[in-house]
């Protein structure tokens, strides 16, 4: 008597679809995340925990008892660079395991821009000088 009682609580209930009742599907596991990084912004430090976020799943596997599930944050205005990557492990029963930032957002340097205008500076710099050298900006030319 003992032992059938312990089968009935081994026994699980499945959905139409198959899937176990309790249970989360890679969907749901997709939305969890998105849903707990929203809520626990603190993570991300001073930078970026105050500031409105936008995440997208980058991918997601579903192991033997977990979801493995990466998403990318950025900034949600005027952000241009790479956005952030974290990873969040989720059990099947909807709890979240682990969560971890793998990169934080970098925003695109202006290092080019400072370039173009120190190069544009030096050229007008030399174009300059070589007319001073010239002569062309000197008070001893003949006036008409």
């Amino acid at each position: 008597m003992a032992e059938d009682e312990g089968k009935q609580e081994e026994k699980f209930e499945f959905t139409t679809e198959g899937e176990a009742l309790g249970y989360i599907s890679l969907d749901q596991a997709r939305l969890r995340a998105i849903q707990h990084a929203r809520e626990n912004t603190d993570i991300y430090g001073p930078r970026y925990s105050q500031v409105d976020l936008v995440w997208e799943v980058l991918s997601s596997e579903e192991g033997e008892d977990y979801y493995q599930v990466r998403l990318s944050y950025r900034p949600a205005r005027g952000f241009k660079g790479d956005p952030g990557v974290e990873q969040f492990t989720i059990d099947k029963s909807g709890s979240i395991e682990l969560r971890q930032i793998l990169s934080e957002p970098r925003p695109r340097t202006r290092m080019v821009p400072l370039l173009a205008l120190a190069g544009g500076i030096g050229v007008t710099a030399a174009v300059v000088g070589t007319l001073f050298g010239l002569g062309v900006f000197s008070g001893d030319g003949a006036e008409a």
